[in-house]
């Protein structure tokens, strides 16, 4: 089969780190950590296996961060390579193993890519899986697999393949209702609504969304289709950014610099104060920020306008953050969170894991993220879709995806 394999070593890391930031052909060519590439089919390490052949596969944000060298030190040890990348994908079962038995060939499916002590095959479960936040499984050093999800780990190839193979739970079968161009954005619906149900919004509370991603508008989505009443506000950059978080359920759209400082104030009836030294702060503030960017400027800023006693949810892959100010997170008694991938939610009384969630919220219709899949390019034309991806301001992307079945 065609797969996209992703080779990380301190060379290229550091290649990456300063040629790479010149022009993108050293980060996509020859010198650079991808390839495509002819691979066997991947195995069904157990019989509980189901492989996979992958219909779409998106480009996520963290593997552009790898690609630029700006993943965190400290994460370093939680992900092992060379592995084919790519981690959200919707498929079809091609092939099950003799004990799987949630699906049969031909069923369509989209991946959690998220390992935890059940998939593994360690047992008892951790503490944290346990506890339903399997994500964050304390066991990812124990058992026959290595360390990282599905995609940043040498036993389990990613989905920027023809195929895939992954235990059957963690698949999730796809409603019939849904296409597969939007249940691709499963993933980043997940990571955004585990986020979401971390720092929920009270009723009557104003939420500040930083940064108008897919994660950023899949939480726009998330906090309307789940009927929070908050009053949302934007922070984007971009005009393409604004159109589609006001169609997603956006309250209002902040202008940039100090007109939105200046209106965020207005809108939550707090204090502009201008330091000495340093960018203003507000005495009042929103009651929710929700820092979707992952920059040391982004977490600045939400500590920055958040009122005394609010909070601070940092959500997707954030690496360093050297360069926020901190001092508000005590002076204000600010509490900070932070989300990665999903686990099991409890809406209502009900238990069920956030990608049935995520995908119970498009079969039911109470979001409709198609228009975020902006670009899809067949694996041959990887090259162009990272370009793309990698400069979405010049190409209005917001997620770009791979056609594997296309070559």
């Amino acid at each position: 089969m065609k797969a996209i394999l992703c080779r990380v070593t301190v060379p290229r890391y550091l290649f990456s780190q300063t040629l790479g930031r010149l022009s993108d052909r050293f980060l996509l060519g020859l010198a650079g950590p991808l390839a495509l590439q002819e691979m066997p089919l991947p195995p069904l390490l157990t019989p509980r296996y189901v492989r996979v052949r992958t219909t779409l596969t998106g480009i996520c944000g963290s593997d552009v961060g790898l690609l630029r060298g700006r993943e965190s030190y400290s994460l370093d040890p939680f992900f092992t390579f060379p592995s084919v990348l790519g981690h959200e994908a919707v498929g079809v079962v091609a092939e099950t193993g003799a004990e799987a038995s949630r699906f049969r060939p031909g069923d369509r499916v989209a991946l959690s890519p998220y390992l935890g002590c059940l998939d593994r095959g360690t047992a008892p479960p951790c503490r944290v899986c346990a506890e339903g936040r399997s994500s964050s499984c304390e066991k990812q050093f124990e058992g026959p697999l290595a360390p990282g999800l599905v995609g940043m780990n040498r036993d389990l190839p990613g989905t920027w393949a023809e195929y895939f193979a992954v235990p059957e739970t963690l698949l999730e079968p796809i409603p019939e209702s849904v296409p597969d161009e939007e249940a691709v954005l499963c993933d980043p619906l997940v990571c955004a609504l585990h986020g979401l149900l971390r720092a929920a919004p009270r009723p009557g509370e104003t939420v500040l969304v930083i940064g108008a991603g897919t994660i950023g508008l899949c939480l726009i989505a998330g906090i309307r289709a789940m009927a929070f009443p908050a009053r949302v506000l934007v922070q984007s950059r971009y005009a393409f950014q604004s159109e589609l978080a006001t169609k997603l359920g956006a309250d209002e759209i902040l202008p940039s610099g100090a007109a939105g400082l200046r209106r965020l104030a207005e809108i939550t009836s707090a204090r502009v104060l201008k330091p000495r030294l340093g960018p203003p702060v507000l005495e009042g503030g929103v009651d929710v920020a929700y820092d979707c960017v992952g920059s040391p400027a982004s977490l600045d800023q939400a500590l920055r306008v958040v009122r005394t006693g609010g909070r601070v949810m940092m959500i997707g892959a954030i690496g360093p953050a050297g360069g926020a100010d901190l001092a508000p997170l005590w002076f204000r008694e600010i509490t900070l969170l932070g989300a990665y991938g999903g686990g099991t939610e409890e809406i209502q009384g009900e238990r069920l894991s956030t990608l049935r969630l995520a995908l119970k919220l498009m079969g039911q219709k109470k979001l409709n993220l198609r228009p975020l899949l902006t670009h899809q390019f067949p694996l041959s034309r990887f090259q162009e879709a990272l370009r793309i991806a990698l400069h979405h301001p010049r190409h209005q992307s917001v997620k770009v995806a791979l056609k594997p079945a296309q070559g």
